[in-house]
């Protein structure tokens, strides 16, 4: 028997011992966000309490998200001139509307690219920002949005919106219906911390502070972030939310015929002002990266996706779509950005086509958790839930 499924007999048969222990631990409350002191009122005061709020340690915005200026590769959207964004999506609403539903309930409005779920509603844990911070950090996106000065329409608008979140409207979470969860067990952080640098080697490929290496997302601070339900799906199903830009990445030269696949392509960037080139980052498997910039007439197809059509041969990437999944699943329909003649299209597939669909796969093996036993996995959470900046 492997040692996933271990892993879950042993937490359906040790939860009712643990019961007590659990229900020992201070448990995070449903109710709605308690309202604090006013930040103020005007546009401008708003916009600079938001500015510090987004920038601070407590509130850990750019943990996941830059503002422009940034070259890092960001977890989660861009925030520069978001509202501009929000404005043209045709969906019928406002900007100001868009900004509030995305912060209340974050899968409502997944920008394309960026898999759901990774960003919990910022009035809960771990971020638990109380309405009116909220308000703040909202008007000083609205006012970098590149829409026009915020006034004070705009700022009583946003209110609006927040007055069902406020009252404890029901949360869909974007998902018909609820995943499984599998309960936290307590952990050790001090035995994670050596689970994260023992067997599994975490270390070789994330980085902590000035440790570790990036092949894997930056966890320096992960804690402040992310809830230890979803540090736990990400060791057993890694490949069930991958952060942007992590992805494992195949590539077929043209006239080639041996050594298509460079490895592990940990970053690619398909440079829209210069179609003509695909720049390429690899993990070397030794210290450090190697860049290349490779001309595109050179490339025959590129992507973290694959789809064998019914009736061909799925060993030839000549005979199957190659390219970036935009959306769907085998069972309705895949959209892949494909590479069509130095352009980038987006190419439908039928289900009625499709004999084999490869999603998008985190370079992490999907049967990490059988390399650890279940303290050690629980061990490894609690390490990585108590990962914060230093003044926290």
């Amino acid at each position: 028997m492997s040692q996933g499924r271990k892993l879950v007999l042993f937490v359906l048969g040790v939860t009712a011992a643990f019961a007590y222990i659990c229900n020992a631990i201070p448990q995070i409350q449903a109710g709605a966000a308690a309202k604090r002191a006013a930040i103020g009122s005007s546009p401008a005061q708003l916009v600079r309490a938001g500015k510090e709020i987004f920038t601070s340690e407590r509130a850990q915005c750019l943990t996941c998200h830059s503002l422009g200026e940034s070259s890092a590769r960001p977890r989660c959207p861009d925030q520069e001139k978001i509202a501009e964004r929000a404005s043209w999506k045709n969906r019928g609403i406002s900007a100001a509307e868009y900004l509030v539903e995305s912060v209340y309930d974050p899968n409502r409005y997944v920008v394309g690219g960026y898999p759901a779920g990774q960003m919990t509603p910022v009035d809960r844990p771990p971020i638990g920002l109380d309405h009116e911070g909220i308000l703040a950090v909202l008007s000083f996106l609205y006012q970098r949005g590149g829409v026009g000065e915020l006034d004070v329409s705009t700022v009583a608008e946003m209110r609006r919106h927040q007055e069902a979140w406020i009252a404890g409207k029901p949360r869909t979470l974007g998902r018909a219906e609820e995943d499984v969860k599998l309960p936290i067990l307590p952990g050790d952080p001090a035995r994670g911390y050596e689970v994260f640098r023992g067997k599994p080697e975490c270390i070789k490929c994330h980085r902590i502070g000035d440790e570790g290496k990036d092949t894997g997302p930056d966890l320096t601070a992960i804690g402040a972030s992310q809830t230890a339900e979803y540090l736990l799906e990400s060791i057993l199903s890694p490949s069930k939310i991958i952060v942007k830009g992590y992805t494992e990445v195949r590539l077929k030269f043209k006239k080639q015929s041996k050594n298509d696949l460079l490895g592990v392509v940990r970053r690619w960037e398909p440079n829209r002002e210069l179609p003509e080139r695909v720049v390429l980052a690899l993990d070397t498997g030794g210290p450090g990266e190697r860049e290349v910039t490779i001309d595109i007439d050179r490339v025959a197809a590129i992507g973290d996706s694959t789809v064998a059509e019914k009736e061909k041969d799925a060993r030839d990437y000549d005979v199957v779509h190659v390219g970036y999944h935009v959306e769907g699943e085998a069972e309705s329909g895949v959209t892949l950005e494909v590479l069509d003649g130095g352009s980038w299209r987006k190419e439908t597939i039928g289900p009625d086509r499709i004999d084999r669909f490869n999603p998008p796969a985190s370079p992490m093996p999907g049967n990490f958790a059988e390399l650890l036993t279940p303290r050690e996995v629980y061990d490894l959470v609690a390490y990585l839930a108590s990962l914060k900046r230093p003044e926290e």
